[in-house]
């Protein structure tokens, strides 16, 4: 019985606006137990112990020692996905990631080598995939016969010419911050993807990166 399960004992790095969601998902799920907070600034992590319970850690490492923590959700910036998954792999903690989970193929690689190690479970966090709508799609596809096409459009009115999706490359541009959901998706409804063509364009001329993939 699940009851008799034991609990999952979660630490969180990352305590942005997606850690806080990640903490709030946590305490909802009475398999779960949060266990700490890590972030680049202390007083994020302590407002989320606040709120959650969970002690805060100084640094990665010192949570990735902590025995006590089965698994971690990495919500910190894109550019360290793939240095704290790999050290949390190499720790024996299972992994919860924000997308994307890494910038290059290498990066992503590396990743896999040390998950593969060390035997541990990962997954992306794309929930647009267990996403009502989708779950119907994807039951009802088989219906529509042989598909040769999908269009997926996703419109967002982000008015702000500056933030991580704008202000420069180091963290991927729009397409890996957002867009990469719906290549996911493209992924989870049709399976393995052979060819792949974009086009891209700046609609906001003060933005530094492309806005409409």
């Amino acid at each position: 019985p699940r009851s008799m399960k034991p609990k999952i004992r979660v630490g969180i790095i990352g305590c942005g606006l997606m850690g806080g969601i990640h903490a709030e998902c946590y305490a909802r799920e009475k398999g779960c137990e949060i266990v700490g907070f890590q972030n680049r600034s202390r007083a994020k992590a302590e407002e989320l112990a606040k709120r959650f319970g969970g002690v805060v850690f100084d640094t990665v490492g010192k949570m990735l020692a902590d025995p006590r923590i089965d698994a971690v959700s990495i919500a910190s910036s894109q550019q360290v996905h793939a240095e704290q998954m790999i050290a949390a792999a190499r720790a024996g903690k299972h992994i919860l990631c924000e997308k994307p989970l890494a910038l290059t193929v290498q990066e992503l690689d590396a990743i896999q080598k040390a998950v593969s190690k060390n035997r541990r479970t990962v997954m992306v966090a794309h929930q647009l995939r267990f996403h009502p709508v989708i779950e119907v799609v994807l039951r009802n596809l088989s219906k529509l016969g042989v598909i040769y096409h999908l269009d997926l459009e996703w419109t967002l009115l982000i008015k702000a010419s500056k933030g991580r999706c704008w202000a420069d490359y180091r963290s991927g541009g729009f397409f890996m911050e957002l867009g990469c959901h719906l290549a996911d998706l493209s992924h989870h409804l049709l399976g393995e993807i052979r060819n792949v063509s974009a086009h891209t364009l700046r609609l906001n001329p003060e933005r530094v990166t492309e806005d409409y993939p």
